[in-house]
């Protein structure tokens, strides 16, 4: 689920996903926040955007390991699983190339893609909360992160 509120120009994006613990990167939520963008990249009155999570201890925990892990075991699945990476590519690069500020606005766990997302963002303002942790733990499972996450950091 996605809600925007957008006041004096400024679009805040708050994401969510109620029926899990954990805000999870996946192929629906990565086509549901990309279509909420290019609804608001085509609108000239907005003048920034701030991505939050409506789930105080999680901003989004990345993505769906057993997932993956089913891509790499499974040569049918795979060219699904390239894809969905190059769909993630492009959509980190579009948000990266927005013309007006984008803020993740960090608070709870990001991790992962979510981390990539924030990454991707101009500007990034984190929680002082003790929730608060930002990383790329892909790679302690050998898995890079496939969607510029090495080079923007």
């Amino acid at each position: 689920m996605i809600k925007t509120d957008i006041r004096d120009g400024i679009a805040v994006v708050i994401f969510d996903q109620p029926e899990a613990k954990l805000n999870i990167l996946s192929p629906e939520f990565l086509h549901t926040m990309q279509h909420e963008l290019d609804l608001l990249r085509t609108d000239p009155a907005i003048k920034g955007v701030i991505l939050a999570s409506a789930k105080r201890d999680c901003f989004l925990a990345g993505a769906d390991l057993k997932a993956m892990r089913a891509v790499q075991a499974d040569p049918e699945v795979l060219a699904r699983g390239e894809a969905v990476s190059r769909d993630g590519q492009s959509f980190m690069n579009q948000l990266e190339d927005w013309p007006v500020p984008v803020v993740a606005a960090l608070g709870g766990i990001g991790l992962g893609g979510g981390t990539e997302l924030a990454l991707a963002c101009r500007y990034r303002i984190a929680s002082d909360a003790e929730s608060t942790r930002i990383a790329l733990p892909e790679v302690k499972l050998g898995i890079l992160p496939g969607w510029g996450g090495t080079w923007r950091l």
